[in-house]
């Protein structure tokens, strides 16, 4: 199954987003609230201070992302599974 590509967005809607690359994109100050992710790979994106509130994170890499203020508390904690690799991640 091939993923689905997303580069150089700066939202996303409400829904579930599975087998998904994003690439490239700001989500700076973004409420990712009630989304699920799964399978799911961002690649230099630019996620810093979103808030994942009530959001679902299975088998997530993060990949050479600034994440910034970005915390992860208010996630579900069900089948919690992410990776970091090369991610800025100062709070």
């Amino acid at each position: 199954m091939e993923s689905k590509q997303y580069q150089n967005i700066s939202e996303l809607a409400r829904g579930t987003y599975e087998n998904c690359d994003f690439k490239n994109c700001n989500f700076e100050n973004s409420p990712f609230n009630h989304l699920i992710f799964i399978d799911c790979t961002f690649k230099d994106c630019n996620l810093s201070n979103v808030k994942f509130n009530d959001c679902k994170l299975d088998r997530i890499e993060f990949i050479d992302c600034k994440m910034v203020g970005t915390h992860f508390v208010n996630c579900k904690d069900f089948c919690f599974e992410v990776f970091f690799e090369g991610c800025q991640m100062d709070y």
